[in-house]
């Protein structure tokens, strides 16, 4: 006996048998657009079919086992079987609406039918049954006919009732205009059962089941990478321990999701930082890798413990998008380097790499690839090449474990690549203007030179030094101390009013001001906006007004003494704050 069978079925002949499918498959996710699209494809194929020529429409294939007692359990095709009982569903109780003793005996025995259990005793049954119990019961309180206005606030029962009424609506917005014509929706009926086909997929054993889902959506069927290399897991895992797997796997899912990050490239980070030989990776290659026989070691004796492995990195690696360590508290340096891109996720293979070190020698390793990170980004360094250094450290950070080794890494991996890009880094920040990087970068860059110097002179407990003060806060703006759109008696003062446009746009013309006071000196002189300037608490803003000077050799005055005091803002002026705050970023980038 063959193990393996497909079969061509139309719809009413798939509905001759019963259906389940099991607590530890992906539950109803189809949304308006999904159930709309499907519909109306079918019923724009039927329509089209006026000039007599019927033709099939085909929906794709499903996946199922046969069960002990006789009952196909689905395996891969839950959206499409769900959603077409969904159909049969509608049509019945939109034809009853109409003419209330309207009725098609095979619809309702397409719905729900006496069936025998291994005893040969009769047994009444749903054609589709749900077994997972986020579904709450609402696709038999559909095919009851029950009112689906108490039904649970899952995302499952929600989802399936939405189809139902979507269904309901578009069966009403197809045939309402043709005066309750009972007999073109019949027409319909008979279409939808008789020549939208599927081909079935049928094993004898759940092992079978899933070997060939995998080989199948390997080739191409579309579906979701993610549950591909989940039902490589169900295929290492006993059946018992399915509901455990399902949870554990729909747990992490939820945490990156939630986080609005894409799983498959947290599963590229996750294998990048735990694994070796693995630098060319792409997302499109992950299942081949989770597949390749050499890689199975890693989960097929215990893939429970691997998905708890998975679980817990998930959740570290949503907290350093957010911000924060694996404890979930904040962590100034993984803020920033969200502040540098919100949108770039590669820093943290890292330290997701390094989660394990002590948490001085964390925190150190924060910083650290804070400022490399940043050096990369500004200066264009190919992201192929730094991304295979990370990945490159990665493997080397993997074995430290004690804080001498965690120094001898920085020694002998990052300061040589920060050596390396130290002279682009100053090059490219003396003749940075607001247009060479995106406004966040921007930003970052003006908030970490404005907070190294209050820092310097408050203290890291400073009640204005967190970053987002800087960066987030409505409150503080970027300045342009020459103004945007100098008044023409303002640019006729420049000394160079020809080159006026680009000056404007140098980052030694920009610095951080409260809004309060910006908006008093907006397209004001120079030894207007000075005066301004000395209002501010801002001490990089400040000193371009006076020479702050609190007593004799205070931590204040200290972090004041390189920064320079302008009496007119022109061309040199602005040359020469560039340059003094190139001399700062070295500092603060920690460049050699």
């Amino acid at each position: 006996m063959a193990t393996i069978e497909s079969q061509d079925l139309s719809i009413g002949k798939l509905f001759n048998d019963f259906y389940v499918v099991p607590s530890y498959q992906r539950e109803y996710v189809w949304e308006k657009e999904h159930v709309t699209e499907f519909f109306q494809d079918i019923y724009g194929e039927f329509s089209s079919n006026d000039s007599g020529a019927v033709s099939e429409y085909f929906i794709g294939s499903i996946i199922v086992c046969v069960l002990p007692d006789g009952l196909y359990e689905v395996i891969d095709g839950q959206q499409r079987i769900t959603t077409a009982y969904v159909v049969l569903c509608a049509i019945r109780d939109y034809l009853q609406e109409i003419k209330q003793d309207e009725s098609i005996e095979l619809l309702t025995s397409q719905i729900a039918s006496t069936d025998i259990d291994e005893e040969g005793n009769n047994v009444f049954r749903y054609r589709v049954t749900l077994q997972y119990a986020d579904s709450c019961g609402v696709l038999e309180k559909i095919a009851q006919k029950e009112d689906l206005n108490k039904i649970p606030n899952t995302s499952s029962a929600q989802n399936i009732k939405n189809a139902y009424e979507e269904i309901k609506k578009m069966l009403d917005s197809a045939f309402g205009q043709s005066h309750l014509d009972i007999p073109t929706i019949k027409k319909f009926y008979a279409y939808f059962t008789k020549n939208v086909v599927l081909v079935r997929v049928k094993t004898a054993t759940l092992a079978d089941a899933l070997r060939v889902f995998a080989t199948i959506n390997n080739r191409g069927v579309n579906l979701d990478a993610i549950d591909l290399v989940k039902n490589l897991m169900f295929m290492e895992t006993p059946k018992k321990e399915y509901d455990i797997l399902k949870q554990k796997w729909k747990t992490m899912v939820d945490i990156l999701f939630r986080a609005k990050e894409n799983p498959m490239r947290f599963l590229r980070y996750f294998i990048l930082a735990r694994y070796e030989n693995v630098e060319a990776l792409k997302e499109n290659g992950i299942y081949g890798w989770f597949s390749s026989k050499t890689n199975k070691t890693y989960y097929e004796n215990n893939p429970i413990a691997f998905v708890d492995e998975l679980l817990e990195t998930a959740q570290a690696y949503v907290n350093f998008m957010d911000g924060k360590d694996i404890e979930g508290k904040k962590n100034r340096y993984l803020e920033n380097i969200r502040n540098i891109s919100s949108a770039v996720r590669m820093p943290l293979m890292i330290l997701l790499s390094g989660r394990h070190l002590p948490k001085d020698c964390f925190v150190e390793l924060c910083r650290q690839v804070e400022n490399i990170f940043f050096a990369y980004l500004l200066t264009r360094e190919p992201t192929s090449n730094f991304e295979r250094r990370f990945t490159q450290w990665c493997s080397e950070l993997r074995k430290v474990t004690q804080p001498v080794e965690f120094s001898n890494f920085i020694t002998h991996h990052i300061q040589p690549e920060k050596q390396k890009v130290a002279a682009r880094f100053e090059l490219t920040f003396s003749k940075l203007e607001e247009s060479s990087v995106p406004k966040s970068q921007l930003r970052y860059i003006l908030a970490k030179l404005t907070q190294y110097v209050d820092e310097s002179a408050y203290g890291s407990d400073g009640s204005i030094i967190d970053l987002k003060t800087y960066i987030n806060n409505k409150q503080v703006e970027v300045e342009h101390i020459q103004p945007q759109n100098p008044l023409s008696s303002i640019k006729d003062l420049f000394d160079k009013p020809k080159d006026i446009d680009s000056y404007i746009k140098r980052l030694g013309n920009l610095t951080l001001l409260e809004k309060t006071i910006n908006a008093s000196v907006v397209n004001k002189t120079f030894e207007e906006k000075k005066e301004a300037y000395t209002k501010s608490r801002l001490l990089l803003t400040r000193s371009i007004g006076e020479k702050v000077k609190i007593g004799k050799n205070t931590a204040v005055d200290r972090a004041v003494k390189e920064l320079e005091t302008f009496e007119i803002w022109n061309s040199k002026s602005i040359d020469r704050r560039q340059e003094m705050l190139t001399r700062l970023a070295k500092k603060i980038w920690d460049m050699p």
